[in-house]
């Protein structure tokens, strides 16, 4: 969420600024900004899927974790393995 609010709000920006240059001088800062806004909605899914991306490799980078090694076909935890001490056999 932090990521896609910093990759959003600049996209945003942007397009206010080019707005304000580009429309004429009648237009308030509200009406730049909504117009802005509805301008990059058909860009969420894009910015949400690589805000994903980015945190991720983030994360590994600043908290790598090795991933586990499962043979093919194996779960990833075995129902057997922490039973309680109770042996249902």
């Amino acid at each position: 969420m932090y990521v896609s609010y910093a990759l959003g709000i600049p996209l945003i920006a942007l397009l206010t600024l080019a707005e304000y240059l580009i429309l004429p001088g009648r237009w308030t800062l509200l009406g730049l900004v909504s117009l802005a806004w509805l301008i990059s909605l058909p860009a969420v899914p894009l910015i949400w899927q690589y805000s994903r991306l980015i945190f991720m490799n983030f994360d590994q980078w600043a908290d790598p974790t090795e991933p586990t090694k499962l043979l093919p076909g194996e779960c990833p935890t075995d129902p057997g393995e922490d039973a309680g001490g109770v042996d249902d056999r």
